[in-house]
């Protein structure tokens, strides 16, 4: 499986990966990254690339998928929705998944990189992706990361 961390600066300015910074950006500036600060309309041109994973359970391998949009569901080659990490990813690709989450929530930053989708017959597909860390609430009442926003797509994908 191929994987190399990047910048965002590496992605066009137009895939559904770097708009999303754009938006998360300016959430940030604005509200903070408070899930309920969240407003899934600021970016309707990339909802189909996202998916959504609720930070809950003893480990990240319990965390859970529970929403998935259209085109990552094709690139993924099929509905994850409400399966948990450890359920839906292949063991090195779970290992690779959680190592970019556990930095993303321990950085309270975004994490980007070039991969192959982690599913069986999707090898030979490059995509960006970006797992962005969303707080309990932005205010700092509840200041551990309740949800993670991956937004992924094939390098070629502009929108």
């Amino acid at each position: 499986m191929h994987l190399e961390y990047i910048d965002v600066t590496g992605i066009p300015a137009d895939h559904p990966v770097h708009l999303f910074q754009d938006s998360y950006s300016n959430l940030l500036c604005k509200n903070g990254t408070g899930w309920s600060e969240f407003d899934p309309l600021m970016v309707p041109r990339v909802l189909p690339y996202i998916s959504v994973i609720e930070c809950a359970g003893s480990s990240v391998r319990d965390y859970r998928q529970i929403l998935m949009g259209e085109m990552i569901k094709l690139l993924c080659g099929g509905n994850k929705t409400g399966l948990k990490l450890s359920e839906a990813f292949a063991p090195e690709a779970l290992e690779q998944t959680i190592k970019a989450i556990s930095t993303a929530i321990k950085d309270h930053t975004p994490i980007y990189s070039k991969t192959s989708p982690p599913y069986a017959g999707r090898e030979h597909v490059l995509a960006y992706r970006g797992f962005f860390p969303f707080l309990g609430a932005a205010d700092g009442s509840h200041p551990e990361v309740s949800h993670i926003v991956l937004v992924a797509a094939e390098t070629d994908t502009l929108v």
